[in-house]
């Protein structure tokens, strides 16, 4: 029973979250580029350092997700409906203005979920623009899935619903 108990103690410890500070994020630019688009943003700090010690759990996914309509559940376990998924990609860090911020991309596409997210499909661009005609904003957030410890979520990114509309409206012409 000890044996047992010390076992559970282990893999509950191993499993326990070091908090992280919240990354805030700023969105740059949005563009069309082959398959799919790219969002440019910018964190307050380096999400790849995070999780980059020896001693730290290991990084298994860094996505972006953007909530399309208005389900704002970025939880892990969570499927959206429609929503933009894609990778991030540490590109570069920028001092300005005596502060240093670091700057991603998210290479994705604009995604429809059905059967509780058991399978996905593309969404057309005039899908997207359809969607989008009666928002102000879209929300974003980076999420980070990490080996054994609970996920990451930084701080929302909100986007202007009417720039995204307007590229691709731009694109079709």
């Amino acid at each position: 029973m000890r044996f047992l108990m010390l076992v559970l103690l282990i893999g509950l410890s191993a499993c326990k979250f070091n908090a992280r500070p919240v990354a805030n994020l700023t969105f740059s630019t949005f563009q069309k580029v082959h398959a799919g688009y790219m969002i440019e943003f910018y964190s307050d700090i380096d999400i790849d350092s995070l999780f980059a010690s020896a001693h730290t759990r290991k990084v298994v996914a860094k996505k972006l997700i953007c909530a399309l309509e208005d389900d704002r559940d970025f939880s892990v376990e969570h499927n959206m409906a429609r929503f933009f998924r894609g990778g991030v990609e540490f590109q570069e860090a920028v001092l300005e203005k005596s502060r240093q911020k670091y700057r991603y991309l998210s290479d994705g596409i604009f995604y429809l979920s059905f059967d509780n997210g058991s399978q996905v499909t593309k969404l057309t661009e005039d899908e997207v623009v359809s969607l989008l005609s009666n928002k102000k904003e879209i929300e974003c957030k980076v999420i980070m899935t990490i080996f054994l410890s609970r996920p990451y979520y930084s701080a929302t990114m909100k986007i202007s619903a009417e720039k995204i509309s307007d590229l691709l409206k731009a694109a079709k012409e």
